[in-house]
């Protein structure tokens, strides 16, 4: 179910946003634009089966999330890697290869993309470290 500041989105409610809505921010209840991988990126930190609440401060958080975990990619990008390099942190790069583990079987679990972005979230400041 999708609703609204807490309230259940529908036609009767007077309270439907279109997707061009929220790219362009022409929504009364928006206080900005929303670029759509924003938009997508909060649909995916919800599981499929849960309601989906839409609100400025919900999608400003998504629309900062999604910056550091791009902001982390950027970096993996420029990250040279040797195929037989031995690990700094021996405990650190069992935890990393746990994580990474796990969003396989988040996504074979019910397809759970919020537990595979909550991973991603940890890996994300040792990415940066």
């Amino acid at each position: 179910m999708i609703t609204i500041n807490g309230k259940k989105m529908g036609k009767s409610y007077n309270n439907v946003i279109k997707l061009s809505e929220l790219f362009t921010g022409t929504h009364p209840l928006l206080a900005q634009a929303y670029h759509p991988m924003v938009v997508r990126f909060y649909i995916l930190q919800t599981h499929y089966r849960s309601t989906l609440d839409f609100g400025n401060e919900a999608l400003q958080a998504s629309e900062r999330a999604l910056k550091r975990l791009w902001e982390a990619y950027e970096i993996l990008q420029k990250l040279s890697h040797s195929g037989n390099a031995q690990a700094a942190d021996k405990t650190l790069d069992e935890q990393v290869a746990k994580w990474c583990r796990e969003c396989e079987e988040f996504m074979c679990d019910d397809f759970n993309t919020a537990k595979v972005i909550a991973n991603l979230f940890e890996l994300a400041p040792v990415i940066n470290a």
